[in-house]
């Protein structure tokens, strides 16, 4: 914009320089060439900046962002390991309870079979004092 307006002043000025030395019209056209210019270069710089400094904020938004979504997955990740060792001390718990319950059916079923095979072995020896072999 302030390059377009000193253009517009330079046409101005221009044809009333017309009466003027060439080279002196050439020395005030390159000054004013080299103002334009640094002029431009100034808006450059300035719209430059301002779109480092906008990446360098978006930058630091998304590092933020990427860092509550870290802590929310770690949250979330400690969370499910929570109840995973539960859960583990849970089925721990109910394979010692299968367990003695297997060992006290084990005492029960080798008691009752002790007990059985000592009623057969005291009726069969029974039998075996009462009749007599054929063969």
């Amino acid at each position: 914009k302030q390059w377009y307006q000193r253009r517009v002043r330079g046409l101005d000025s221009k044809v009333a320089a017309s009466n003027r030395n060439p080279l002196a019209q050439f020395e005030i056209e390159k000054r004013s060439h080299q103002e334009a210019l640094k002029s431009m270069m100034a808006d450059l710089e300035k719209t430059l900046e301002e779109r480092v400094k906008e990446n360098m904020e978006g930058m630091e938004n998304h590092k933020k962002e990427m860092q509550t979504r870290h802590e929310a997955a770690q949250r979330h990740i400690e969370k499910i390991r929570t109840e995973l060792d539960g859960k583990k001390k849970e089925l721990a718990e109910q394979m010692k309870l299968l367990e003695e319950l297997q060992l006290s059916t084990n005492i029960t079923v080798n008691n009752s079979t002790t007990s059985l095979n000592s009623t057969k072995d005291k009726s069969h020896s029974k039998k075996s004092k009462g009749t007599k072999k054929l063969f």
